[in-house]
């Protein structure tokens, strides 16, 4: 599998439930009707990507990493300034 996307889009994913057949945007599994998933926004339209409960807790995973290495790099730059 691809390197899951960060979560930083700008706005809010939600918790839903599939309404008709839907597949996860990361690992294309179908998720049944009636199936919790996760609606991450897509930051380039006004559309959500949907993801099953467990790409979402990878992309969550990835999500603290990316800020905790911008939370050292910006550490870093304010203490050279």
């Amino acid at each position: 599998m691809a390197n899951f996307a960060s979560l930083i889009t700008g706005r809010k994913p939600k918790l839903a439930t599939t309404k008709k057949i839907r597949h996860c945007k990361h690992c294309r599994r179908e998720l049944s009707s009636g199936t919790k998933c996760v609606e991450i926004p897509d930051p380039g339209s006004s559309n959500a990507k949907t993801y099953c409960l467990e790409c979402c807790n990878s992309i969550i995973g990835q999500t603290h990493i990316d800020l905790k290495g911008l939370e050292l790099m910006l550490k870093k730059a304010t203490s050279e300034v």
